[in-house]
């Protein structure tokens, strides 16, 4: 599973906790629920897709730089 699948199944998981339809999520983000609906099967999206479902589902989305491992001295 690739990460923007795994991001949706998180996506689609937080909606149906919020007992939320996918067609819901789509009229309060302002986008058709085709687009939700594919958001959620991780087929892809503008970022801006993104952010807003996250907002309507009270997600955040975290990015920074990953930990590097420690270099040993020669």
């Amino acid at each position: 599973m690739n990460l923007q699948q795994q991001l949706g199944l998180r996506i689609q998981r937080r909606r149906q906790r919020l007992g939320l339809t996918v067609t819901e999520v789509a009229r309060r983000a302002g986008y058709r629920r085709q687009t939700v609906a594919q958001l959620e099967r991780g087929e892809g999206g503008r970022i801006c897709v993104l952010v807003d479902v996250l907002q309507v589902l009270e997600m955040a989305l975290q990015v920074g730089t990953r930990p590097t491992r420690a270099v040993r001295a020669a």
